[in-house]
């Protein structure tokens, strides 16, 4: 693999100088640029040319979770997390960070932690056509092979995942950001952190008290949208074939 080119973003200069000072004595890492904030950020990585973020996860305005819900998930780098607070740390595994960091760090552990995103870097699927087609599940000793066209929805749940099909709640084991990557993007859309929702499953959508939107699905269930994907929900939904409703 050729030079890693990681992108530094935190809101503290002394902290991006100090994180550089260290990538520049690795002769496999290239840096890709310096960001303050999270909206720069935003706009570096959609530039690409980034393998690895070095991402604050507290930053004023637009925090570093904010960031990635900013960008598509095949556009989004390998994430290093980076923090003063090792409360945060679990935040950074529910989104499947490659790692965090928790300040101060010493270039031994940073090191470690480019070294987990290269890894990840690498085993990644060479094609975007790779995506799951079935789950498999256990189920009274046995290993049944659920499609995944029939998953209405997925919920977050700690380090596994629930897949909810009708009415029924299977638990599988993965990240729900892991899960993202390799569903096909052409059927299952990201409505905020903790879900992703079947868009063949989508009945319709509709605001609420707060002036947020909720997703009814076919079967009843409803599902809160995040505010910034929105925009991006009713993209994808114009996308899908007509289904005669």
């Amino acid at each position: 693999m050729s030079a890693l080119r990681v992108l530094i973003v935190d809101d503290e200069k002394l902290a991006r100088e100090g994180v550089r000072a260290l990538l520049e004595t690795e002769p496999d890492v290239r840096i890709a640029g310096e960001c303050a904030n999270g909206a720069s950020a935003v706009e570096a990585i959609r530039a690409g040319g980034v393998d690895v973020v070095l991402l604050d996860v507290q930053m004023p305005g637009m925090s570093g979770l904010d960031v990635l819900r900013q960008i598509e998930p095949k556009a989004m780098p390998s994430v290093v997390f980076v923090t003063a607070h090792a409360e945060f740390a679990l935040q950074g595994f529910e989104v499947d960070a490659a790692d965090y960091l928790v300040k101060p760090f010493t270039d031994a552990r940073l090191n470690q932690a480019i070294g987990r995103a290269r890894q990840r870097i690498q085993a990644q699927p060479s094609t975007s056509l790779d995506v799951i087609r079935r789950f498999p599940l256990q189920v009274n000793g046995e290993t049944v092979f659920l499609q995944a066209s029939l998953v209405d929805w997925l919920e977050a749940d700690g380090y596994c995942t629930r897949l909810h099909v009708a009415d029924d709640v299977h638990l599988v084991r993965g990240h729900l950001a892991a899960f993202q990557r390799v569903l096909d993007p052409n059927r299952f859309f990201r409505v905020h952190r903790s879900c992703i929702v079947n868009l063949e499953r989508v009945r319709s959508m509709r605001r609420w008290s707060k002036g947020d939107t909720l997703l009814v699905l076919s079967n009843g269930t409803e599902i809160e949208v995040s505010r910034d994907r929105r925009g991006q929900l009713v993209q994808a939904m114009r996308r899908l074939p007509d289904r005669g409703l």
